[in-house]
């Protein structure tokens, strides 16, 4: 059994230095990509994706996406953003003009809440628990229209082999064929190699808003 804290700051402490050893950075030697022949865009579609924001396309984003979703800290979400688009449409573009110029001095952009999320119906301990980050409103419009900027150029560089995050594809199809692979080579009596990974730390990470 371990010890059962009901202090919440000493619980705070203790789920903040939890996460932070979980998400520690490591020292690893990265691959380079010297010698590999990657796949390039053409130059009309460089010049689609860096021309300045329409506001068509900006209320296109804020109109596809859904309206309940938890807010962030600056306390709003998508339904009232549609509700009063005559209103501050004109407010959101300057923002976009902001961003366009240099996105990086917009400190607020990357405010964030993190929240922890059980794994399981009934948790006992900390990794039991997945934290999230609950960003900002703005910060999701302007992940969609750049989301929906790359859809149209995402088949000219994905490779035949990447499965998540691409309509029509599922990462399930990646877990298939890695078992294929490993079933051939018991078959034919031939060794391989396998990296696995952990997925909590591969995807979705929080090592830097922890840090932070």
């Amino acid at each position: 059994m371990g010890l059962c804290i009901r202090n919440l700051k000493i619980l705070g402490r203790k789920c903040l230095g939890f996460f932070k050893k979980h998400y520690e950075k490591v020292s690893w030697c990265r691959p380079t990509m010297e010698g590999l022949e990657l796949k390039t865009l053409e130059e009309v579609d460089r010049e689609n994706l860096e021309e300045v924001f329409s506001i068509e396309e900006v209320w296109e984003a804020v109109r596809n996406c859904g309206v309940d979703k938890s807010p962030g800290p600056d306390g709003l979400n998508f339904n009232f953003i549609k509700a009063n688009w005559e209103v501050i449409k004109d407010d959101v573009m300057n923002f976009f003009g902001k961003f366009y110029s240099d996105g990086s001095r917009i400190k607020e952009l990357n405010n964030t809440f993190v929240a922890l999320i059980p794994k399981i119906p009934k948790p006992v301990n900390m990794g039991d628990f997945r934290p999230i980050s609950l960003v900002g409103t703005m910060y999701k419009v302007v992940a969609k229209v750049l989301e929906n900027r790359l859809k149209r150029v995402m088949e000219a560089i994905i490779g035949e082999t990447q499965m998540a995050f691409i309509k029509n594809r599922q990462i399930l199809g990646s877990y298939v064929i890695a078992e294929e692979i490993i079933d051939n080579w018991r078959k034919g009596g031939e060794g391989g190699v396998l990296a696995k990974l952990d997925f909590e730390k591969a995807y979705d990470s929080h090592v830097g808003v922890i840090e932070s």
